[in-house]
């Protein structure tokens, strides 16, 4: 499984209640229950490799325990492998720079959360999981980033300087 880029973890592995949620429980799922019907795989003998191009290392370090404390014994063996480890230095922090937290703040709109964002915490005036970061990608911005990079929606005022494209569907 490849990715370009992880910020919290919580999209490709995570437990919600009693289930197990994200990209790779979504993949490894589908796997298992479309085996028995195609005959492809041997699943006793499948090893899952997941490599993320660019992941910080709350992301990295996130995904790894979690395969190993939810993983079900039924699945098959995961290794996770990152090409680019992003440090935790590079976040931008209210402690690291009081100015820009407070413009921030200023700007930030309560109306922005919604279902999707809310699991990160209950604000993301520092990004989904308060992850703070700097980053900008070339087709997206990801959430993790400082609202201002990425923020845009009908519901505030306020637009980022490189809007993020959102890839959920709201429901009707």
């Amino acid at each position: 499984l490849l990715d370009d880029f992880a910020g919290s973890g919580d999209s490709f592995f995570r437990s919600e209640g009693n289930d197990i949620k994200g990209k790779i429980a979504k993949c490894i799922e589908t796997l298992m229950s479309q085996n028995p019907k195609t005959g492809l795989l041997d699943i006793d003998s499948l090893e899952v490799q997941v490599v993320l191009y660019l992941a910080t290392e709350l992301a990295a370090g996130n995904i790894r325990e979690r395969v190993q404390t939810l993983w079900p014994r039924h699945w098959p063996r995961c290794e996770i492998s990152v090409v680019y480890t992003l440090p935790d230095i590079i976040r931008i922090t209210g402690d690291a720079d009081p100015e820009f937290d407070a413009l921030l703040e200023k700007y930030y709109d309560a109306k922005i959360m919604d279902k999707h964002l809310k699991k990160g915490g209950p604000d993301v005036i520092h990004g989904y999981a308060n992850c703070s970061l700097p980053l900008v990608l070339n087709h997206n911005t990801p959430n993790n980033s400082v609202y201002l990079l990425w923020v845009n929606s009908s519901e505030v005022p306020t637009i980022g300087l490189f809007p993020r494209v959102s890839r959920h569907r709201e429901e009707a």
